[in-house]
């Protein structure tokens, strides 16, 4: 995210809301915007930061538990939708 578009100093909402204004940094970012469930969350965020922090926590425990298989255990995929 451009540093200009957002809170610097704070933990909050602004990157949802620099969004909508389109202004994200990566395409990536600004794809969150293409389907309709993840455009309703983008919108969901940027409008209601309480919203936005009472569903990060859990969802960054939930990334934690994915487990990470390294060495020859995991692999870098072609195509992320599908094994090699």
């Amino acid at each position: 995210m451009d540093p200009g578009t957002g809170s610097k100093d704070r933990f909050d909402n602004s990157y949802y809301q620099s969004l909508l204004k389109h202004k994200g940094f990566f395409t990536s970012d600004q794809t969150l915007l293409a389907t309709l469930a993840t455009s309703k969350k983008v919108q969901k965020f940027a409008s209601n930061a309480v919203v936005f922090k009472s569903m990060f926590a859990p969802s960054m425990i939930k990334m934690g538990n994915i487990g990470v298989h390294t060495g020859s255990n995991g692999e870098i995929r072609a195509n992320c939708r599908m094994a090699n």
